[in-house]
């Protein structure tokens, strides 16, 4: 089990904020967090590769933060939480699709 988690990510999602707010929150994102571009890394990395791009992390529940890994919070491997999600995630798609 892998989770992702990019980290800060510096995207257009003030595009709709007035102006200038719009502009002073896209420049300071651009100042302190990654690209898009960087912050996807490790999900195209994992997608292409799979646990190996990550030695020591095969067979172990894996939270991937900014490309570094860490063991997986207790919950996360918890069957029941993950049944529970899948569910939800299932309902939402349904209305989506």
């Amino acid at each position: 089990m892998v989770d992702v988690c990019p980290g800060p990510v510096a995207s257009d999602i003030a595009r709709a904020a007035p102006w200038p707010i719009n502009q002073i929150v896209a420049w300071a994102m651009r100042q302190t967090f990654q690209t898009p571009e960087r912050a996807a890394l490790p999900v195209v990395k994992l997608a292409l590769q799979g646990a190996a791009a990550f030695p020591g992390t095969s067979g172990a529940a894996v939270h991937f933060h900014m490309s570094e890994p860490r063991s997986a919070v207790a919950e996360a491997t918890d069957i029941t939480n993950g049944k529970w999600l899948w569910g939800v995630t299932s309902s939402v798609l349904e209305r989506w699709l």
